[in-house]
């Protein structure tokens, strides 16, 4: 009978152990939450996470804070971020996305374009923060074109490029 009573407590035990440990275990991380999705893929993308894990990119594909977003040649993805802001990222680029926060006292976007190209439509963020709304690169040659959005929001074209921004209307 002590057998059986045993055998009966110990998937409660496992019950209780694990109810526990999911409770103790950390929060996800910020750079865990998905911060926008690819509402439009053409051709061959990916991203690799900042624990360098490497994704296809395809339509409904969520990405993070430290996804590098790659595409290759004649390949693009349309990122809608959580503010209504949306990328596109050209053939052959890959961007950073280094910082990115909404809905917080401290909202803030920060990409780094490493090669390539964006079409950039603003979101909220930059329309009620305009200082915490950057894209940045290391490369001190790029082309930018800017013209007014909807709803106050602005839209533009950035390109890395070497002599062959000459060629560019």
């Amino acid at each position: 009978m002590h057998i059986a009573v045993d055998t009966m407590r110990r998937p409660m035990v496992w019950t209780l152990v694990a109810f526990v440990c999911a409770h103790l275990a950390p929060a996800p991380s910020p750079a865990a939450e998905a911060v926008g999705s690819v509402v439009l893929a053409k051709g061959s993308a990916s991203a690799r996470s900042a624990d360098a894990a490497t994704r296809a990119l395809g339509k409904g594909a969520r990405v993070h804070v430290g996804d590098a977003v790659t595409t290759a040649a004649e390949s693009y993805v349309v990122i809608r971020f959580s503010d209504g802001g949306a990328i596109t990222v050209r053939p052959e680029s890959e961007v950073l996305i280094e910082q990115y926060a909404f809905g917080t006292d401290r909202d803030r976007f920060l990409l780094r374009l490493a090669r390539g190209g964006l079409r950039v439509m603003t979101g909220t963020i930059a329309a009620e923060h305009p200082e915490a709304y950057r894209i940045e690169t290391l490369d001190p040659k790029f082309r930018t074109q800017f013209s007014l959005g909807r709803s106050g929001g602005a839209e533009f074209d950035v390109r890395l490029c070497g002599d062959e921004c000459e060629e560019l209307p």
